[in-house]
């Protein structure tokens, strides 16, 4: 149980690596064509932010996996509501302190937390989608 928690948290985490390369790439080559209002100077730290916080929901995710399918809605659920406060918050904290680059870094927030959240929907549905094909093919062996 515990090695299928680490290799599936290998393979995410390879992934999650490139993905998040490739949006820092996008965001670069984007941000000259954006008018100079939307652009962020710092776009690795928003993607590093991003990796950090998606991994560490990811692992837990995987360990609430591994305990029951029940345990996984509820942290699904949890960890939902608890990324998107600190999102919130940290726009927020954000756009107070520096409130003359606030547009800039909240569109750029925006656009990883999009591009994050579709990879991260995607991981999660391949991993339980082999899951229930495991299950069925499981329940085809014991049942010929």
């Amino acid at each position: 149980m515990k090695k299928s928690v680490n290799k599936n948290f290998v393979i995410f985490l390879i992934r999650l690596s490139i993905y998040s390369v490739l949006i820092y790439a996008a965001l670069l080559f984007v941000s000259g064509d954006l008018p100079a209002k939307f652009q962020y100077p710092h776009p690795s730290y928003l993607v590093i932010f991003f990796f950090i916080v998606t991994t560490t929901f990811h692992l837990g995710m995987l360990r609430s996996a591994a305990k029951s399918g029940t345990s996984i809605i509820r942290y699904f659920m949890m960890a939902t509501v608890m990324k998107f406060l600190l999102y919130l918050v940290v726009m927020i904290v954000y756009g107070m302190l520096k409130p003359d680059r606030a547009a800039a870094f909240i569109s750029n927030f925006f656009a990883v937390y999009a591009l994050i959240t579709v990879f991260e929907v995607s991981m999660v549905y391949s991993h339980f989608k082999s899951k229930s094909a495991e299950a069925t093919e499981n329940e085809i062996q014991k049942n010929p």
